[in-house]
């Protein structure tokens, strides 16, 4: 049987080989938005859902087992970066949250640089770091 059981193994890599096979950002989002709209699906038994689940697993599945390598990388990237930007947006609107009581943030009107002054001071003139434009604001 530990015999069987190696030549299946070899018989799974031989095949695999040169294939993308890896579970990057991009295919893990795919796969988890499968299954949600799967779950969902069978909530309220939806045709759209159950084709749109469908044609996110079988993208993953494709991009799995894709030998063009360079492409699914470049297609990772591409996502890493937007999902990136929107995740420092998130972070940094929590971090706002988070600090309104004590901080202001106003955006500097010549390089729409991001400044935070601390809260009750009165009118005080702001100097941007990046451009050294100076604006008075009230905190």
């Amino acid at each position: 049987m530990f015999d069987k059981r190696s030549k299946w193994q070899q018989k799974a890599m031989h095949a695999m080989a040169g294939r993308y096979g890896l579970t990057d950002t991009l295919n893990k989002h795919l796969l988890v938005a499968g299954v949600v709209l799967m779950l969902v699906n069978i909530v309220f038994a939806s045709r759209v859902l159950s084709l749109l689940s469908t044609i996110l697993i079988a993208y993953a599945a494709f991009r799995f087992l894709s030998k063009n390598r360079y492409k699914r990388v470049r297609e990772n990237q591409i996502y890493y970066a937007w999902h990136m930007k929107r995740q420092r947006f998130w972070q940094f609107q929590q971090k706002r949250w988070r600090e309104r009581k004590s901080y202001k943030y106003f955006s500097c009107s010549n390089c729409h640089q991001k400044l935070r002054v601390p809260r009750h001071k009165g009118r005080i003139k702001i100097t941007c770091p990046k451009c050294r434009t100076q604006i008075t604001k009230k905190t």
